[in-house]
């Protein structure tokens, strides 16, 4: 069996983690990167609760998510990702119509970030 991290960039960006930081971690050994992003100070009191209700599309907040994305990309290990993204307005959505949204920002995300998705393209 093999073992290897699930990174979530809303995490990583409000930790002020460097793509220093990020670098040292084997890329091999990151399973899946979870893409959101947020404003670089909470918009809430209470961290958890601001954790699961509002996360912006990866490239529309201030922590660095391009960097981090491209350090990864650099890296080999963004190789698996996804959207994890909440919001009031999400959930108004129906169920196509979330998952057109998070497919579209999602992909103009990783085109911006270039490397490997750009070379699939």
């Amino acid at each position: 069996m093999r073992l290897g991290l699930v990174l979530d960039t809303f995490h990583l960006g409000r930790s002020g983690t460097t793509a220093e930081e990020l670098s040292a971690i084997p890329g091999d050994r990151i399973f899946h990167v979870q893409l959101c992003d947020a404003s670089r100070e909470p918009r809430m009191a209470d961290y958890f609760e601001e954790a699961v209700t509002i996360r912006d599309f990866a490239g529309d907040g201030e922590l660095g998510v391009l960097e981090m994305a491209r350090c990864l990309d650099e890296m080999g290990a963004l190789n698996d990702v996804g959207p994890e993204v909440f919001s009031a307005e999400i959930d108004a959505m129906t169920p196509a119509e979330v998952g057109q949204l998070c497919r579209a920002k999602t992909d103009h995300f990783l085109a911006a970030v270039g490397g490997a998705y750009e070379r699939s393209a």
